[in-house]
């Protein structure tokens, strides 16, 4: 940390996403989860000078969020004007094959994403690396140098790479978990996944992977990358402003239309794939047959919205189950103070950033055994923790016996409030940790601003 009469270390942050991430339709600012914003504070708040280029444009009127970060937002406009000319007959397309499908197919959403086509790779390398490291390298210089190059999640890493060779100083890549992990078992399917694969093994003097459940740290070891370059953390909460132990539940509910003789369940999280809100709404389904006074609120939206929206209609579920959209972080915790049950059944891990606030908030929690889930909650002691993980009928039975039975609720409620108190740290004291490892990389690196 720089001293009173030190110059203030400078770091530049490349990225194509946004303060505040959650999906191209959603410019709510404090929408999304809060990783990106915490790590800009983390850094402002140990006294770097902190420079983030991003291409992103959701939140391009946001007011500074501190006097020590500086946003810096590159336009692509022959990107903008591809895409345009790309929509138009993807357009037409589309209408054609909706008008000669069947309509008596319902909708569902998607569980699998592709992460091997050329495009990907061709878009990140010959694009967008080159375009963002030439703005990055005249930033750089115009600013009188800086002491680290940080590139976070795939298509920053790249990027970041190449400018840090050039400025000559150290690199650090961050990621917030990887999906490649669904693909550990089948290695050849992994390895043609080639922008994620060199994102990761990208020549970085210190890499973070952030222990979300995906199981980063075993990717990481299947690609060769030495044990030492990594540090794999959980991810904060911001415990003062998660905890609300004094929200009105009855405004809560009542905005949210909850009958007070409901039991009020919740949801948060990208419409996306793994995500599978397919499964959440299959499992309402079923527990509606045997249990009508519950209202499941689902927080969030994507590219499966719409879908999703459709599934819940042809499974008769939309007088129990409302869709919100997106909201701030903020408002979603009202919610989560006020909700009986954390609900959550992805594929590739439930430790994700909401199920780590439930915690803190002292939340029933009905989840499944995916990912490193189980390295916070511990089944009939602290939560439901159901397995096998796509079980529906079996989920559903388990959340069916939950709601039923309020003292059992109870128990887990108060065990998760115990856990979230000395299992999560806050956000303040996972930047110290990360902060402390990229001063030591400054320092073993010798090098000076370029």
């Amino acid at each position: 940390m720089a001293g009173p009469n030190c110059p203030k270390k400078k770091i530049l942050i490349l990225t194509n996403l946004d303060v505040w991430v959650f999906d191209l339709n959603s410019r709510i600012a404090g929408a999304g989860h809060q990783v990106v914003l915490n790590t800009l504070l983390g850094f402002a708040n140990a006294g770097y000078e902190v420079h983030m280029i991003t291409t992103s444009r959701l939140h391009s009127e946001l007011p500074p969020i501190h006097d020590n970060v500086h946003i810096h937002r590159l336009p692509l406009p022959w990107f903008d004007l591809c895409q345009k000319l790309i929509s138009i007959p993807k357009y037409a397309l589309r209408k054609l094959r909706s008008f000669i499908k069947s309509t008596g197919t319902p909708k569902r959403p998607r569980s699998f994403v592709d992460f091997s086509p050329p495009a990907l790779w061709y878009y990140t390398y010959y694009f967008f690396r080159p375009t963002v490291a030439r703005y990055a390298v005249k930033l750089a210089r115009r600013i009188g140098g800086v002491d680290v190059v940080y590139g976070h999640e795939v298509v920053g890493a790249i990027a970041a790479e190449t400018v840090s060779k050039q400025l000559r100083v150290p690199l650090v890549t961050r990621f917030q978990g990887t999906e490649l992990s669904q693909f550990l078992d089948q290695p050849e399917r992994l390895m043609r996944c080639k922008t994620h694969v060199v994102a990761l093994r990208a020549d970085a003097d210190l890499i973070i992977m952030a222990n979300d459940g995906t199981l980063g740290d075993q990717v990481l070891d299947f690609l060769g990358v030495p044990k030492k370059k990594y540090r794999f953390y959980i991810d904060g909460v911001v415990k003062d402003d998660v905890h609300r132990p004094d929200v009105d539940v009855q405004a809560v509910r009542k905005r949210f239309l909850v009958p007070d003789d409901c039991l009020f369940l919740l949801y948060a999280g990208r419409m996306f794939y793994w995500k599978r809100i397919d499964r959440l709404l299959e499992v309402a389904a079923r527990v509606k047959q045997d249990f009508d006074d519950f209202r499941l609120v689902v927080v969030g939206d994507g590219p499966e919205m719409a879908a999703v929206q459709t599934l819940a209609r042809n499974l008769e579920v939309t007088d129990h189950v409302r869709f919100v959209g997106a909201m701030p972080h903020g408002d979603l915790m009202d919610l989560m103070n006020a909700c009986d049950v954390y609900v959550s059944f992805h594929d590739l891990t439930n430790l994700c950033n909401p199920a780590l606030e439930a915690c803190v908030c002292g939340k029933c929690i009905a989840t499944t055994a995916i990912g490193g889930i189980q390295d916070l909650l511990t089944d009939n002691v602290n939560a439901v923790v159901c397995e096998p993980h796509d079980d529906v009928d079996g989920i559903a039975k388990r959340l069916l016996r939950l709601l039923r039975n309020p003292e059992e609720r109870k128990r887990l409620r108060d065990a998760a409030f115990q856990q979230g108190k000395t299992k999560v740290k806050t956000w303040v004291e996972r930047m110290e940790m990360e902060v402390a490892e990229i001063e030591k990389t400054i320092a073993s690196s010798g090098a000076s601003r370029t």
